[in-house]
């Protein structure tokens, strides 16, 4: 047999063995990262109580910039490979109804994405996504925000949480993502505020 026959033989061999491995790869990497979002327990975003303080009402009285929120989670790999290029990005906003449109209106006070370790197969990993109070974009809230608000609506207002959680899996053959929209984590009602604390703040004009 001449040499180049052999050596072509031997290629093609290699090309067909390189294209199975990578097609069973393939394949147990689609599988596994199907098993992982999809079973309860592998993702838990939160995992837990979020603490926070975000008193708006307070805010716009003093204009002490102290709020907080933390949130935590857990991922678990479940799979054949590693977890990687793994981040959570997280949007805050305050949501209320227009006192003068009637309409609904969404103030973005913080957005940020954090990246997270990888995770090798069958570990797991719990981590918080902290938000302190110099993160807060303090300038996007309105001086007079509670003298726009709608008081025939409550909660007066609400504060949301949209979470975008992204990856990869399976040597970067697949990337996945899942997304949590408008976790409320913070209400201002009525009757959290002080009695007449509404009415001064709208007759008085005592914001910021």
């Amino acid at each position: 047999m001449r040499t180049a026959r052999v050596i072509r033989i031997v290629l093609s061999t290699f090309i067909y063995f390189l294209s199975l491995s990578m097609s069973i790869t393939s394949i147990l990497a689609g599988y596994s990262a199907i098993n992982i979002l999809t079973t309860p327990g592998n993702i838990n975003l939160p995992s837990g109580a979020i603490q926070t303080n975000i008193d708006l009402y307070a805010y716009s009285k003093t204009g002490v910039q102290n709020f907080y929120v933390y949130i935590p989670f857990d991922y678990t790999n479940a799979g054949y490979f590693e977890l990687t290029d793994l981040a959570i990005e997280v949007t805050l906003k305050i949501e209320y109804i227009d006192s003068d449109t009637q309409e609904p209106k969404t103030i973005i006070f913080f957005n940020r994405k954090d990246a997270y370790p990888n995770v090798k197969r069958g570990e797991k990993y719990e981590g918080w996504y902290n938000i302190d109070e110099d993160d807060f974009n303090y300038n996007a809230i309105p001086e007079n925000l509670f003298s726009k608000i709608d008081t025939n609506r409550d909660p007066l207002i609400d504060v949301l949480a949209d979470v975008h959680l992204s990856g990869e899996y399976g040597i970067g053959l697949y990337a996945f993502e899942a997304r949590l929209l408008d976790l409320n984590i913070a209400s201002t009602t009525t009757s959290d505020l002080p009695q007449g604390a509404f009415e001064d703040l709208l007759t008085a004009g005592q914001v910021l």
